[in-house]
């Protein structure tokens, strides 16, 4: 395991961190950490800050992601890219949440399972 950003007490597996320290974009490191930080079951049912979808009006609340394990991967990802904005960065987790519920999603109807799969 390896120390997301120094006194974060935040911890990704190592070969996460590896693949995120190499990503090209700010984007693209900080949705490399989110895998590496939360558990699956935390990313499917959750989104940045909390909330319902404001497109899905039958869409759950879904619950916030942990603000302190955000703020490691927040400035882990703006000390290799500090020029990244932090809103920036956000859009980026938000829609790696989306595509990973999105392909959840996808697998279930793909093996032909029902809500109780």
């Amino acid at each position: 395991m390896v120390e997301v950003y120094k006194g974060s007490n935040v911890y990704s597996e190592g070969m996460v961190w590896k693949a995120a320290i190499q990503a090209n974009s700010a984007t693209a490191m900080a949705r490399t950490l989110l895998l590496g930080v939360f558990d699956m079951d935390t990313l499917l049912r959750s989104n940045l800050r909390g909330g319902k979808s404001k497109r899905a009006n039958y869409a759950d609340q879904k619950e916030g992601l942990d603000p302190l394990k955000l703020d490691a991967i927040y400035s882990a990802t703006m000390k290799k890219f500090p020029n990244a904005k932090r809103g920036q960065i956000g859009v980026g987790i938000n829609s790696k949440l989306s595509e990973i519920r999105f392909r959840y999603r996808k697998a279930k109807r793909e093996k032909g399972c029902d809500i109780f799969c």
